[in-house]
């Protein structure tokens, strides 16, 4: 025993840690993804916490798409969740009432726009209690009627019906039908 060398023990550097480089590496990620999504700022904005002006639960917004197709409705709620942040709106059609969850980066969404504000801020950050028939508020294709058409006497342009086909009736008129 006494013949044995002492051998020497290497002792290693200890590897970097990648948490001093990148404490959060999911917010880098989400935020990357959502600058993709919404390179403007525009739709983070709208629905930002710091925004006095965001579009919060009972304001009146309208959806359009990508293929054309407006929905409209009352937000009941806003999920906070990063570049999959959503919204649930609630209108009436044909006295159905019709809840959509709409992602708000989707690359189908094409705008979101408030059609109306709420008349006094709720008290709760989510009113599932429009749900019930006698809250509920009903269909609010009147209020986004009248908002499109205020939006395109503004712009001069063409207006956008989110109801019924527009039609020239015998003397020029525009009539639903």
């Amino acid at each position: 025993m006494a013949d044995q060398e002492k051998r020497e023990i290497t002792v290693h550097p200890q590897i970097p840690s990648s948490f001093s480089k990148c404490p959060e590496p999911l917010k880098v990620i989400d935020t990357a993804e959502q600058y993709k999504l919404d390179p403007t700022g525009a739709r983070s904005r709208l629905f930002s916490r710091a925004n006095p002006e965001r579009a919060g639960a009972g304001d009146i917004l309208l959806v359009t798409f990508r293929t054309g197709e407006p929905f409209s409705g009352v937000c009941l709620s806003v999920r906070h969740r990063g570049p999959s942040t959503s919204i649930l709106l609630r209108n009436t059609v044909t006295r159905v009432g019709t809840e959509m969850l709409v992602k708000v980066f989707s690359p189908l969404v094409q705008s979101i726009e408030v059609a109306q504000r709420a008349v006094k801020r709720p008290r709760r950050a989510r009113l599932f209690y429009l749900r019930k028939p006698e809250k509920d508020m009903g269909s609010v294709q009147k209020i986004v009627d009248g908002y499109v058409r205020q939006r395109a006497s503004l712009v001069g342009g063409k207006t956008q019906s989110t109801g019924g086909k527009q039609t020239q009736g015998k003397r020029g008129k525009a009539s639903k039908r």
